[in-house]
């Protein structure tokens, strides 16, 4: 059986400002453990959401 392919669609700015809230409370979210400008540290942490069978075919990140 293959993989689920999955899409992804990111509100940018939600994102952003959630990633910059856990930085303040958080140290291994702190710089330089996590950069958001890093696309491979991104990523990494939109693919933690996956399931095991899914595999992401893209991600579209756009601004509210």
């Amino acid at each position: 059986m293959g993989k689920i392919e999955t899409t992804i669609f990111v509100d940018w700015e939600n994102l952003r400002s959630d990633l910059e809230a856990i930085q303040e409370t958080d140290e291994c979210f702190k710089l330089p453990h996590f950069d958001f400008n890093n696309p491979e540290q991104l990523l990494e942490l939109i693919r933690s959401f996956l399931e095991l069978e899914e595999e992401l075919k893209r991600i579209y990140f756009y601004r509210s």
